[in-house]
């Protein structure tokens, strides 16, 4: 982790990310996610802690599974 010179602004780590999903049938799937990020910044000389957390579900349709 460092400090940006021209924008003052420190570079955070990458955020922690989780995605899984399940294909239920021929077309339907199923899913989760989850990320979190953390991180020290200062802006306009203020310093100060950064990030948080995302929880998510996925509900998707796709094309029918073709056995070849």
């Amino acid at each position: 982790m460092g400090r940006d010179r021209e924008s003052g602004i420190d570079e955070a780590p990458r955020p922690a990310r989780r995605d899984t999903f399940w294909r239920l049938g021929t077309w339907f799937n199923l899913g989760v996610s989850a990320r979190g990020s953390a991180a020290k910044v200062t802006l306009y000389g203020v310093e100060g802690e950064a990030g948080g957390a995302h929880f998510g579900v996925t509900f998707g349709w796709g094309s029918p599974v073709v056995e070849q």
